[in-house]
C-alpha cells in the first residue's frame, strides 16, 4: 500500500512523517518475491563483484540513503544511523572495515535502528552510551543477529 495524501484534508507534519516510516518498513518486509531483506541476504550470501553498489540501490528501493564514507582516523565507528530532515534514513558505513563479515553485521545493525528506533535519535557503533541508549543498541544488535542467522 502506497503513502496518498488527501490534498482536501490537512495533515500535520506528525502524520506524514509517521505515514513514512510506515511506507519505508513495508518497503524493506515486502511480504513476497520482492522482500528487501532476502535480497540484501543473498547478496551478503553470493557476494558478486559490484555488490556494494547493489546494496546502495535495494537500499534506495527502501527509501533508504546508503553511503560509504572514508574512516575517521583511530575513530571505532562501523557504521551510523540518522534521519535527514526528520524523513529520510541515512546509513553511513565506514570503509574502514576490510572484515566483511563485520560490515554485514554493521549493516543489519543499522537497518533494525531504522525499523526499531526513534528518528531524533543518531546511533554510532561501538560507543559507550547512557542505559537507554544502550539498550537501543542491544536492541540492534540482536536486530541483526536474527537476520543473519535465520
Amino acid at each position: 500500500e502506497k503513502l496518498v495524501i488527501n490534498l482536501n484534508k490537512p495533515v500535520s507534519f506528525g502524520e506524514l512523517y509517521t505515514a513514512y516510516a510506515n511506507e519505508v518498513q513495508q518497503l524493506i518486509y515486502l511480504g513476497n518475491e520482492d522482500n528487501n531483506i532476502i535480497k540484501m541476504k543473498q547478496l551478503m550470501i553470493e557476494k558478486p563483484k559490484d555488490w556494494q553498489i547493489t546494496l546502495q540501490n535495494i537500499c534506495t528501493t527502501c527509501g533508504i540513503k546508503l553511503v560509504y564514507t572514508p574512516p575517521l582516523p583511530k575513530a571505532p565507528i562501523n557504521g551510523a544511523t540518522r534521519w535527514l530532515s526528520g524523513k529520510y534514513p541515512l546509513i553511513q558505513m565506514s570503509e574502514k572495515q576490510k572484515n566483511y563479515n563485520v560490515f554485514w553485521f554493521s549493516f543489519f545493525h543499522e537497518i533494525g535502528h531504522i525499523l526499531l528506533h526513534g528518528k531524533k535519535d543518531i546511533f554510532l557503533e561501538n560507543i559507550e552510551y547512557d542505559d537507554k541508549v544502550l539498550t537501543k543498541e542491544n536492541e540492534a544488535n540482536e536486530f541483526a543477529t536474527k537476520i543473519i542467522c535465520e
